[in-house]
């Protein structure tokens, strides 16, 4: 007798199939590709290993791998079962993402193997129903910046309507290609991965993000779309200088962090498509996304997505309405809504630093310091005072920096309250996730420096 099992989305994965055939579905960065039949059959496939596991509908099965065609195929699978898909950063220690598993509460591990997985002698025994928007479909780890992740549970109707939203700003065209460098267990590439199937074009998996291979493949004219965060573009425009991509690419989609006005020029003077974004895990990633190639000055804002609408509290804080926040979020972001509606953050609620009384945002500070030439990143902190209660402080890296010199451009460009006590240049900053840069972790160098 033949089992019922969930599919993840109505027809989804079958639809994709059917659209691409024999065309490639997946192709990796050292050039292995997987056709759309190649990846449902292994889909299917890999319902039967999860059922031999023991899981099923519900369950929460943690990924763990590098990924690759076999990993997509473990993902689909998961879903089509009608299971919650864990996806765990491979790289870390097993200490680190076994501890993540547990915050995830992942009732099963499973490291997919592209023997079994990719063979064609073996078939599933299966049959796929549909499932509703509200069934969740993911459980993620949010990178925070303070080092202590927590556990986001995103739904099929999260992720479908933060998929038309991009679809609206970014376009959607049938021989697009995406090229998908970031973490997967990391909100931004399972996003682009789900917009992929949806639209039904292929995807490029990178195991890991390296400047130099990226750069290639932005030129090889086979790219058409890219999720980047603003250090990963900064280390490729180091590469490479700023020079114009293949016309095949044609959004670079910004965002998982703050984006300074120095990346912002030189994104300008090589003429990128970039479409910067604001969003969030818990909204399954963009919130607000402009049109690729509007590189107006950050202040400038950036408009909500369709089916989304922003607003503010009396705290100054962004509250987020619409399907993708299932229904009411409020955020952690400080901000305001310009009169054409577009939202312009100033920083985070939790990093208000409180001078004596003034209230000073870190985003200013930052954005003042990364618009001088010889900053690459800025982060700017409270320190503890005696008398003031917190001034701030900044970390920087870029080429040739010299502090007095910034602490002069400071004075000229901002307030003296807003002027930090100190800058301390940095080689590289720790990161909690991609582009997020870990406080707690910073914090200690500085106390240990000399």
């Amino acid at each position: 007798m033949r089992q019922r099992v969930i599919k993840a989305f109505p027809d989804l994965l079958q639809r994709f199939a059917a659209t691409r055939g024999d065309k490639p579905a997946l192709v990796t960065h050292d050039g292995v590709t997987i056709t759309a039949l190649e990846l449902d059959a292994a889909a299917w496939r890999g319902v039967g290993q999860l059922q031999a596991m023991g899981a099923t509908t519900g369950s929460v099965v943690g990924l763990h791998g590098a990924p690759g065609p076999a990993w997509l195929a473990a993902l689909c699978a998961c879903w089509r079962l009608g299971a919650i898909a864990a996806p765990l950063n491979h790289r870390q220690p097993e200490a680190e993402w076994r501890q993540a598993a547990t915050t995830l509460g992942c009732l099963y591990h499973w490291t997919p193997d592209a023997v079994d997985l990719l063979r064609t002698d073996v078939t599933a025994n299966a049959q796929a129903v549909d499932w509703s928007p509200a069934h969740p479909m993911l459980r993620v780890c949010t990178s925070g910046t303070t080092g202590t992740p927590r556990c986001v549970e995103l739904t099929l109707e999260q992720l479908w309507f933060n998929t038309l939203g991009s679809n609206r700003r970014l376009g959607n065209r049938s021989d697009d290609r995406w090229l998908v460098c970031l973490p997967v267990n990391h909100v931004g590439a399972l996003a682009a991965i789900f917009r992929s199937l949806h639209n039904r074009i292929g995807i490029e998996l990178h195991p890991r993000f390296d400047a130099e291979v990226v750069g290639i493949r932005l030129d090889s004219g086979q790219i058409s779309l890219v999720s980047l965060v603003p250090a990963m573009l900064d280390l490729i425009l180091d590469r490479r200088g700023e020079q114009a991509f293949a016309p095949a690419l044609r959004a670079i989609l910004l965002g998982g962090a703050a984006c300074g006005g120095r990346l912002m020029e030189r994104c300008s003077t090589a003429q990128l498509p970039v479409a910067l974004s604001w969003g969030m895990t818990e909204t399954a990633s963009q919130v607000a996304t402009r049109e690729p190639g509007d590189l107006a000055p950050l202040a400038a804002g950036i408009p909500p997505l369709p089916w989304i609408r922003v607003s503010t509290d009396a705290e100054g804080r962004l509250v987020v309405r619409g399907p993708a926040a299932r229904g009411r979020l409020v955020t952690d972001d400080l901000g305001e809504i310009t009169a054409s509606g577009r939202v312009r953050v100033l920083g985070r609620d939790d990093n208000v630093i409180n001078r004596g009384g003034e209230n000073i945002h870190p985003g200013e500070i930052q954005a003042v310091i990364e618009s001088h030439p010889t900053v690459s990143e800025a982060v700017v902190l409270a320190a503890p005072d005696p008398r003031l209660g917190e001034v701030p402080v900044a970390f920087v890296r870029g080429d040739a920096i010299d502090p007095a010199t910034l602490l002069d451009w400071c004075r000229e460009h901002l307030a003296g309250f807003k002027v930090p006590r100190d800058i301390e240049v940095v080689a590289e900053f720790p990161r909690a996730g991609p582009g997020k840069v870990d406080l707690n972790r910073l914090w200690n160098m500085r106390r240990k420096s000399p």
